[in-house]
């Protein structure tokens, strides 16, 4: 076919289709130096994903396909290009090591454990308990222990010790020969100590422990019934049926009595012919006493490098501020009540 000059130079032009397709980059290359790339290749997490694949491998092909593809690769010599290939490749799982097993248990067991604290972090007991440390101010009690609330509800830990009641004579009459028994109990302050613990206005003022007052109310009880036994008023309280001081002891010691719940296990015996229980020979878990006769030992001041102890300096100080209190309540209330 003749072909004018300007048709022929048309025809001379490179094919941006075949001629230079090796030039051309690829989709996959096109993108390849692009941030999202680049950032994907540096991300440890894309990295871990990558690793967790399954990852796959080409089969080599069979003896028969093998020469099948070259019959066909002759027939085509002119038109099919040199790399073509137009079966489907043929894809085989790739093997797993003993590492890729191994690391993947690994990471399902990390993925676990951040699912179970999650869950512990907003479903769990709270994460910050108040411990209680001996000899401290602010947390006085010399026993390990804690308090702490969940689901509306209060729970108390402490230490204790097993003991078994035994009866005791000097306690267990009103003969004024044994008083003085009732008198130690109450030891040099009778209970008495300076905090601000239990305070809302966060002052140190005057309070008791209330073994001692549950144990001064019995000695209170004990004095109205020796003086009505012997016929005589009482120097100290009026035995009066509302009056004095003893008769808030029967209420105050049967809400402690209550309050407390001891459910200790009391166990019966004959006695005199019939099954009687007194409560002695039971085991019975108890809280340690010991330490509130030595925080209390020195005084109301308390003892030195103990619970509840304050200079003599401090001690004035307390005393001049609750005397002003006590002068301004007489000023609110003059006739007294």
């Amino acid at each position: 076919m003749d072909l004018d000059p300007a048709h022929q130079e048309v025809l001379n032009l490179p094919s941006p289709y075949h001629d230079d397709v090796d030039e051309l980059p690829t989709s996959r290359s096109a993108h390849r130096d692009s941030p999202w790339s680049r950032w994907k290749e540096r991300n440890p997490l894309v990295t871990l994903f990558k690793s967790l694949r399954f990852r796959y491998l080409r089969l080599p092909s069979t003896d028969a396909e093998q020469a099948s593809k070259e019959e066909e690769d002759d027939d085509d010599d002119d038109s099919a290009t040199p790399n073509s290939d137009t079966r489907p490749p043929a894809w085989n799982p790739y093997e797993e090591t003993t590492f890729d097993r191994w690391f993947s248990v690994l990471i399902l067991l990390f993925l676990l454990s951040l699912l179970i604290n999650f869950f512990l972090l907003f479903n769990g007991p709270p994460n910050r308990i108040p411990h209680h440390h001996p000899n401290s101010r602010s947390h006085p009690l010399p026993h390990k222990g804690f308090h702490f609330s969940e689901h509306g509800r209060n729970y108390t830990c402490y230490q204790t010790h097993t003991t078994i009641l035994q009866p005791n004579y000097e306690f267990s009459n009103i003969f004024g020969a044994y008083d003085y028994f009732w008198a130690e109990l109450q030891g040099k302050s009778h209970g008495v100590v300076y905090t601000s613990l239990g305070r809302a206005d966060g002052k140190t003022r005057k309070a008791g422990l209330a073994m001692f007052h549950q144990l001064d109310c019995l000695a209170k009880l004990r004095s109205v019934v020796q003086a009505l036994q012997e016929g005589r008023p009482h120097a100290l309280v009026d035995v009066g049926e509302h009056h004095g001081y003893w008769p808030h002891c029967w209420d105050y010691l049967r809400q402690v009595i209550l309050c407390n719940a001891d459910d200790s296990l009391e166990v019966g015996e004959v006695e005199d012919g019939r099954w009687v229980t007194k409560g002695f020979g039971s085991a019975r878990v108890c809280r340690e006493s010991s330490w509130l006769f030595e925080v209390t030992g020195c005084g109301e001041g308390g003892c030195p490098g103990k619970a509840f102890y304050h200079e003599k300096g401090e001690m004035e100080k307390i005393h001049a501020e609750e005397q002003r209190e006590v002068e301004e309540w007489a000023k609110a209330h003059p006739s007294g009540t």
